[in-house]
């Protein structure tokens, strides 16, 4: 994966704290939870609008865009991730977790420390793609497998995020995917009515 240039820790102009979350040092400790316990969110919702496909007008779809999830797409070379969620918070969420499915597929994985990034840009959709470029840093770095997501701030340019995982262990997580980095050709963010919209494409 070669050698990372060292970055500038904008961790500490963070604010807020991961209060409300599940105790990492009592997750650590549980057994590992069943496939059926931690399948895709986007399963969930490919379920929920299956039942309203057939609800009339545009009740259907709002009741689809309530619902937030990811999905991956196919591509000649590449990868794409496709997330939607009712909030900005909850898309930046479901697309962090489009990019573990990329790198792990269905991992398990526990809480066992914590890191609190900080990503700048000058507008949403790079913002989106610079946040998963930091996961991957993360990842390619700090050997970190990622496992929940806790967004701290965000407005149009920055975005805090508390992130918890383990190390990366080879015999624990089978990497799927190498990623070199999450591309800004063909990156889209849109508000939609009822929530908000992404894709964006992987370099493998």
């Amino acid at each position: 994966m070669g050698e990372k240039p060292n970055r500038p820790d904008h961790a500490n102009d963070c604010r807020g704290s991961i209060a409300g979350d599940r105790n990492h040092r009592a997750e650590a400790g549980r057994a590992p939870r069943t496939r059926s316990q931690s399948r895709p969110s986007w399963r969930a919702a490919g379920r929920l609008e299956r039942f309203t496909t057939n609800l009339p007008g545009q009740l259907g779809t709002l009741a689809v865009r309530a619902a937030a999830g990811h999905r991956l797409l196919p591509h000649t070379a590449d990868i794409g991730i496709e997330a939607w969620a009712v909030s900005l918070e909850g898309l930046f969420v479901e697309a962090a977790l489009g990019l573990r499915e990329v790198l792990f597929g269905e991992v398990e994985a526990c809480c066992q420390e914590s890191k609190l990034v900080s990503v700048e840009a000058e507008e949403l959709t790079e913002l989106l793609v610079a946040w998963l470029n930091e996961l991957v840093y993360l990842f390619d770095v700090d050997r970190l497998v990622p496992v929940a997501f806790r967004i701290e701030q965000l407005d149009d340019t920055r975005l805090c995020a508390r992130i918890c995982g383990e190390q990366f262990c080879p015999d624990d997580h089978p990497v799927e995917h190498q990623v070199k980095a999450v591309t800004y050709h063909q990156a889209e963010l849109t508000g939609q009515p009822g929530g908000w919209q992404a894709r964006v494409y992987l370099d493998l």
